[in-house]
């Protein structure tokens, strides 16, 4: 758990924002955003802003501008830019239209398979290692792996990212598998 300063709405007054993702239910996370998704958000600043307490920024962070900007700088990163690609080309085939691959990916099978990767680095390369047919927690783990490393690595400017480079692997990876499956 991290405590950050941030700012309610529009007033200067400052207060800690404790950062603390809540993954005692995966399920209920991810049925809500699937709601945020299928609400159509105008714009992905609006649907970062409701992502916020998925992220663990705290109950009533999307009305917190300090959480909000946090949630924004995520979807405005490149950190997601590369992954997304991959996401796209080996498992999506270019078909954006919700999960046409079959059920969502689990957050436990996929924590499972991503923490096995850690240790094989042919899954963290640059090569796709995984193998087209997979399941959809192959490729998600190895986004996780590969993003995380990513962020770890002094070469990527995490610019607004700091609070998530900074959390620990496991609460990067509940950020960063969330964020990709609303998008």
């Amino acid at each position: 758990m991290a405590s950050l300063r941030a700012t309610q709405g529009s007033t200067a007054e400052a207060r800690p924002l404790t950062f603390m993702p809540q993954k005692h239910s995966p399920e209920a996370a991810a049925h809500y955003v699937l709601t945020i998704f299928k609400q159509r958000p105008s714009s992905l600043d609006l649907a970062a802003a409701k992502l916020t307490s998925v992220f663990g920024l705290g109950r009533g962070s999307s009305q917190d501008s300090r959480a909000v900007a946090m949630s924004q700088a995520l979807f405005s990163s490149d950190l997601l830019r590369e992954p997304l690609g991959e996401l796209a080309a080996h498992l999506l085939k270019g078909k954006w239209s919700g999960y046409t691959v079959g059920a969502p990916p689990r957050w436990n099978s996929t924590i499972r398979l991503a923490k096995g990767f850690m240790e094989n680095d042919t899954y963290a390369g640059d090569q796709c290692a995984i193998p087209d047919g997979s399941n959809v927690e192959s490729y998600y783990a190895r986004m996780l792996v590969r993003t995380s490393r990513r962020l770890k690595s002094p070469d990527f400017s995490c610019e607004g990212l700091e609070w998530l480079r900074d959390a620990s692997l496991e609460d990067q990876w509940w950020i960063l598998f969330f964020a990709v499956s609303y998008l």
